[in-house]
């Protein structure tokens, strides 16, 4: 189906051809032609409408299906089709039409470029400082990574380890979503090893504590997969439950909120008598959001959203899967810092594999008094 609709404009291009450039119409058929699907993948998504070929209902692949098709038409279909118009337009002695339409191709396949390969590479370190009264006397810190997605061992990964490696913290919270899927098609085994490996990597000098997102947890193989992921790694995961460190100058409580399976159910106690810095980690926003006390934690700290993958000037992110105004960076959410990561890795299954205007992101949070 993608096949015959990127032929279509092609040809109407073709059509075109002859003593006479193509007209304005036919080569504005491509990008046109995209922009439409868009806007039916997302209008089909608000009506609840885009699950309906698939089984069991799932309305992201829907809509993701025809995100795919325009990223992949505007990222290859078009410049392409542009630049053959390009060639034709200068054969038939239209230089300024040719002109425009090389620069406008140049220009899709340098943002193509961009989001496919370059930005999903640029990994960036963002930097919080958090106040609080229960904090231990010399402060905290804390490394916050989230969304690994792993595909297979990749560039970003590698300088998220490197970045763990070089500032050893007190603790790492990691917030869910190892993988992109572990089922008998996804190259489960490349995406095992590169998990265990990135797990292997991140130290921390007290503790590595991690959820489960929506993407772990899955099926009857989990349990050996799960062996495999956390072999000979620091990591400690927290189901709906807590651990307590009595550091030299003060304590520190984490619980980790429950994560993993496409529906986890997230119970965060009232901590409000708990004595010291009280720390909470999930991985959905919206979960987390509901199941927290007022007054009864000094920071939380999430994913999930990805930052939105694509976040267009003046427009904002696309789609976050979330119904709150989370998107990424410090919230206030019942009374104390909401931190969102956007994550290092991107959504799998039918999604495009991209990143705009929204490089991924580990997060360094300096927790004093």
């Amino acid at each position: 189906m993608f096949a015959l609709l990127s032929a279509l404009p092609l040809g109407l291009v073709a059509s075109r051809v002859g003593r006479r450039p193509p007209s304005w119409r036919a080569l504005l058929s491509a990008p046109l032609l995209f922009v439409a699907l868009a806007a039916a993948g997302f209008a089909l998504h608000r009506l609840h409408l885009s699950a309906w070929p698939y089984r069991p209902r799932n309305d992201d692949r829907g809509l993701l299906t025809l995100v795919s098709l325009l990223v992949h038409g505007f990222g290859v279909t078009l410049p392409l089709v542009a630049l053959a118009a390009a060639a034709w337009c200068a054969r038939t002695r239209a230089p300024a039409r040719a002109a425009a339409l090389a620069l406008g191709s140049l220009a899709a396949l340098g943002l193509a470029l961009d989001a496919l390969a370059l930005e999903p590479s640029r990994l960036v370190e963002r930097r919080y400082t958090v106040r609080s009264p229960r904090a231990p006397a010399h402060g905290i810190t804390i490394l916050h990574v989230s969304d690994l997605q792993t595909d297979g061992p990749c560039r970003r990964e590698r300088l998220a380890v490197e970045a763990a490696a070089g500032a050893l913290p007190d603790f790492v919270f990691f917030t869910g979503d190892l993988t992109n899927g572990l089922g008998p098609h996804d190259h489960a085994e490349d995406r095992v090893r590169a998990a265990n490996t990135f797990l292997r990597g991140l130290r921390a000098r007290y503790a590595v504590l991690a959820v489960y997102g929506d993407w772990d947890a899955w099926g009857d193989d989990w349990p050996r997969w799960e062996r495999r992921i956390l072999e000979g790694t620091q990591a400690v995961m927290l189901y709906n439950r807590g651990e307590t460190f009595d550091l030299p100058d003060g304590r520190v409580t984490i619980y980790g909120g429950a994560g993993g399976g496409p529906n986890p159910v997230t119970v965060v106690p009232d901590m409000r008598a708990t004595e010291g810095l009280r720390v909470v980690m999930a991985h959905h926003p919206d979960a987390l959001e509901e199941a927290l006390t007022e007054g009864g934690h000094d920071l939380a700290l999430v994913g999930h959203t990805h930052g939105g993958q694509v976040v267009l000037p003046f427009v904002g992110a696309l789609v976050t899967h979330t119904r709150g105004p989370f998107v990424g960076g410090e919230y206030r959410v019942k009374g104390a810092p909401f931190i969102v990561s956007r994550g290092i890795g991107m959504r799998g299954g039918v999604a495009p594999r991209v990143r705009f205007n929204c490089p991924p992101e580990i997060g360094w949070i300096r927790v004093t008094r």
